[in-house]
């Protein structure tokens, strides 16, 4: 599939300058397998219940056979095979601090560390025994500016790439100065402080702080290169290098709709009709790597239900290398990419803040996710099933 360039229309104003502290773990319920028993799996797919739900999820990662999933309303790391047994909690006097830590979200760097987002503005390592190997506090950037939450982030190299609120301090006279973007900073221990904001400043009414509060991970990092998405000019997607102080735009990237002019989140009962229009509309909520890859998970309204693809793109200029279909008819969900087998977790409609259930997956090989998008490459139809 060939992604048409689309021009977005004007925007109205966006949500006041309220960092609410449950944001970022915000999500959506899920009802995937009921859903998907009258939606006929393929045979490269295997689907799986969860024997114990996680409370709610919007991040995960394969740490060896094993898919762990963040559960931010328990709070902890929950392992599941690939069949959706529980295994035991993460082991040693770690896994008994994670309801104080708050865990949110996690991810994989190249080297195999675990990151895992711990704090408004703080991150934990682990190796992959999930022992612990340092702590890092991304609070203080290199102008002064002080970071004071962050809503969505991956890891790029050895550093971090996110979009967060900044704090400038009082200077010459004015007060605090308030604003939101892209920063970077290391995520090595002995490099803390070292941050540098991204331009351009963006600001807290920006239509791009709306999408990047809904806790979809809308970054990605290819090396030490990371990918963001924005969405000031219609969507767009932005790169940073390691050493450069603005991102760049990926000239070839195209998306087949406009943004959409989502209601005011404000307040956290604001979340649920937020929700609502997300669910009726055309947009992105994934960006992720692997291997060396770029990929964009999308969703479309189609009927009642909703049609979802994966796009494979370039990482050199984000032009589409191929879409494939994900046959799922859940409300919502994301996708685990794993040495071995990829995982797609399927979550169904917001009832609420945090009012969700999350009850299951389907799996393929990653060799048969390599052979769907080979097809792909040469398709010119409808993208085909990934589970076919």
């Amino acid at each position: 599939m060939r992604f048409g360039r689309r021009h977005t229309s004007g925007l109205g104003a966006v949500c006041l300058a309220i960092a609410l502290a449950a944001l970022p773990y915000l999500g959506t319920a899920a009802t995937g397998v009921e859903r998907n028993q009258s939606l006929r799996l393929g045979a490269r797919c295997q689907p799986a219940v969860f024997s114990q739900r996680p409370g709610w999820t919007g991040s995960g990662i394969f740490n060896g056979p094993d898919l762990v999933l963040v559960d931010t309303v328990n709070r902890k790391l929950s392992p599941f095979t690939v069949s959706g047994r529980a295994r035991p909690e993460t082991p040693g006097p770690l896994g008994k601090s994670w309801f104080d830590l708050y865990p949110s979200r996690i991810a994989l760097r190249d080297d195999g560390k675990l990151v895992v987002q711990t704090e408004p503005n703080g991150f934990v390592l682990l190796d992959r025994t999930y022992a612990y190997q340092g702590k890092v506090e991304a609070s203080n950037l290199r102008d002064g500016s002080v970071v004071e939450r962050i809503y969505t982030w991956a890891p790029a190299g050895a550093d971090v790439v996110a979009f967060a609120d900044i704090k400038t301090p009082s200077r010459n006279g004015q007060g605090e100065q308030w604003s939101s973007g892209v920063v970077r900073f290391s995520l090595e221990t002995d490099h803390q402080g070292t941050g540098d904001r991204l331009l351009p400043d963006l600001s807290v009414r920006d239509v791009s702080r709306k999408f990047h509060r809904l806790g979809y991970p809308l970054i990605a990092g290819v090396g030490t290169t990371g990918f963001v998405l924005l969405m000031e000019h219609g969507f767009q997607l932005e790169k940073s290098e390691k050493g450069d102080r603005e991102l760049v735009p990926a000239e070839a990237f195209s998306f087949p709709a406009d943004v959409p002019l989502l209601p005011a989140f404000v307040h956290q009962e604001d979340f649920l009709s937020v929700m609502n229009e997300v669910e009726r509309n055309t947009m992105p909520i994934g960006l992720f790597s692997f291997k060396g890859d770029l990929y964009m998970t999308w969703r479309q309204p189609q009927g009642s239900t909703t049609k979802w693809s994966l796009s494979k793109l370039s990482p050199r200029d984000g032009h589409s290398l191929g879409t494939v279909s994900i046959p799922s008819h859940a409300n919502h969900l994301f996708v685990v990419p794993g040495q071995d087998r990829w995982a797609v977790v399927e979550k169904g409609p917001a009832l609420g803040l945090r009012d969700q259930e999350v009850r299951g997956m389907f799996t393929l090989s990653y060799g048969d996710v390599q052979n769907a998008f080979a097809k792909a490459k040469s398709n010119r139809g409808e993208p085909l099933d990934i589970c076919q």
